[in-house]
């Protein structure tokens, strides 16, 4: 009998403020890489830039794979830490978006660091 095999959802964790130029493009690199479960979970960090209603506009879009978190402006790393600790829960991999957005390879989180 051969088990299917079930990949770990890798959890990205995208803090946001006053992004609104770059937003939309960095959740597509993120929700297009070919590992086949990556979720995003971006944290708008009181953005007043319209950033907010284009992540609402992708979060509609690319549901359930992008969860939006909203807390007063308090800079990244609490913001981090908001997604980080809420995902924990649900996924065994966490990352920082940045480390995909570096590369800009679609496949980036499916690959072994080394």
């Amino acid at each position: 009998m051969t088990e299917t095999i079930v990949p770990t959802r890798i959890s990205v964790i995208m803090p946001c403020y006053n992004a609104a130029a770059f937003v939309e493009e960095a959740v597509r690199c993120v929700l297009t890489q070919t590992y086949p479960d990556v979720e995003l979970v971006v944290v708008d960090d009181g953005s007043t830039d319209g950033s907010a209603d284009i992540l609402r506009q992708l979060a509609a879009r690319y549901s359930p794979r992008l969860t939006l978190l909203f807390q007063d402006r308090k800079g990244p790393y609490p913001a981090r830490n908001l997604g980080a600790g809420i995902r924990m829960r649900r996924s065994r991999g966490v990352s920082r978006c940045g480390r995909l957005l570096d590369a800009g390879l679609p496949g980036k989180a499916g690959r072994r660091p080394g």
